[in-house]
């Protein structure tokens, strides 16, 4: 069984910058300061459903850290207690 994740609506938006991103849930109409590398992973998850394995591979190619993985971890699960993003088991 994969794990795949997608964005919880397909309005958010998202602002970003150099030093970081802003997002914006319109069901809660809170807006969520985001890294840089948690704006592009949910960049990544605004152009379709990806595995935490896919998100693994394209986020390799920008960030250069042993600790990618356990990031990519951390990074999801706070963007899905922002209600930004959302598990969906396959």
């Amino acid at each position: 069984m994969s794990e795949d994740w997608q964005l919880t609506r397909a309005d958010i938006g998202l602002r970003c910058w150099e030093d970081g991103c802003i997002a914006y849930q319109p069901l809660t109409g809170e807006t969520h300061m985001l890294t840089p590398q948690a704006g592009r992973l949910l960049g990544l998850l605004r152009r379709g459903q990806r595995t935490t394995q896919e998100l693994l591979v394209e986020l390799g190619e920008d960030v250069a850290m042993p600790e990618l993985a356990e990031a990519v971890n951390n990074w999801l699960l706070q963007l899905s207690e922002a209600h930004l993003v959302c598990r969906r088991l396959s």
